[in-house]
């Protein structure tokens, strides 16, 4: 409630407030909302990144992955490749954190899932066991959501460090990402 107590109490004491105050304010207010005049320059800064990192996303890691899976079972599709790192990347993200937090043995056992899970959808895109009734890909888009939905309530139910560390744990890999994509256009682009 900072910003609206603030508010509040400026409005109650705007007509006790000197004149300069009040200039003062006025204009800190002018000032402060040139910051939400250039948003639109800001949009464009970030779409130019967005771009980059989605564009280094498919040439270096999306496309080689669903070529290799390709090779090694024709008959599941490019999008296994998006499923295949989102639900990775999401189930690592669980497994720092339950490793930080240093859980008690009951709660490892869900860890040791998820890894054992990811080790059966590895085994089945290389054709070692049999593929279940239901597409891999829709399986991983469903283990990714559930993984998704896990992280969004331990994010409501924990407090302090340990909410900070899986946020960030999460986030971590497409930080990096966008920071390699950056890296990598910078690096390619031709000096004018």
């Amino acid at each position: 409630m900072g910003l609206k107590s603030d508010f509040d109490e400026v409005l109650e004491a705007w007509p006790k407030y000197p004149w300069i105050l009040r200039f003062w304010l006025i204009i800190s207010a002018f000032t402060a909302s040139g910051a939400i005049a250039s948003l639109s320059e800001t949009v464009f800064k970030w779409k130019g990144f967005l771009l980059d990192a989605v564009v280094f996303y498919r040439s270096f890691l999306s496309e080689p992955l669903a070529q290799c899976i390709h090779v090694q079972n024709p008959h599941i599709g490019p999008a296994m490749a998006d499923a295949l790192l989102l639900a990775t990347v999401s189930s690592l993200a669980q497994v720092v954190v339950s490793v930080e937090q240093n859980e008690p043995p009951s709660l490892r056992l869900r860890r040791e899932f998820q890894l054992a899970f990811l080790l059966v959808v590895f085994l089945s895109i290389g054709g070692m066991i049999e593929r279940p009734a239901l597409s891999l890909e829709s399986l991983l888009v469903w283990w990714w959501l559930g993984i998704l939905g896990w992280q969004l309530i331990q994010y409501i139910r924990l407090r302090g460090s340990t909410r900070l560390l899986g946020l960030s744990s999460l986030l971590f890999p497409f930080v990096l990402l966008g920071i390699a994509a950056a890296i990598n256009a910078g690096l390619s682009r031709v000096a004018a």
